[in-house]
């Protein structure tokens, strides 16, 4: 697991590595659904956008800072692009088409990346706000 090698993710709670994962899991399984299904992008980026924001609350609710929120993402970037061009090269209709899959997926998480900072900001201000 790469969430892992970080510093912090080792002393969080069962429970919270548990929410980590499965919003891991909607992310990767949305990044796919963009990929395969050119019909359903434009709600699959909605819903993006939305774990995005699960996401961002989330990390600031259990006081994962921002930068540490960012590091996660881009520990996990790498290998949803890796699995993207291999959907690519194992799909009949996607074949040949490994740099369009890379933007689509770079699109997707660049989405979903904004919707966590802005999620994660909103959230510390509101803490912030009620001390």
């Amino acid at each position: 697991e790469r969430m892992a090698e970080t510093h912090w993710y080792g002393g969080l709670s069962d429970e919270s590595k548990s929410r980590l994962r499965s919003l891991g899991g909607a992310v990767y399984g949305l990044a796919v659904e963009y990929l395969t299904n050119k019909k359903g992008r434009e709600e699959t980026m909605r819903s993006a956008r939305e774990v995005g924001r699960e996401f961002g609350e989330y990390l600031a609710d259990i006081n994962i800072s921002l930068t540490d929120a960012i590091e996660a993402f881009i520990l996990h970037r790498s290998p949803l692009i890796q699995v993207a061009s291999d959907i690519v090269k194992r799909r009949e209709g996607l074949r040949g088409q490994d740099s369009n899959a890379v933007s689509l997926v770079t699109q997707i998480t660049d989405e979903f990346l904004l919707a966590l900072v802005e999620a994660h900001q909103n959230r510390q201000r509101g803490k912030g706000a009620g001390a």
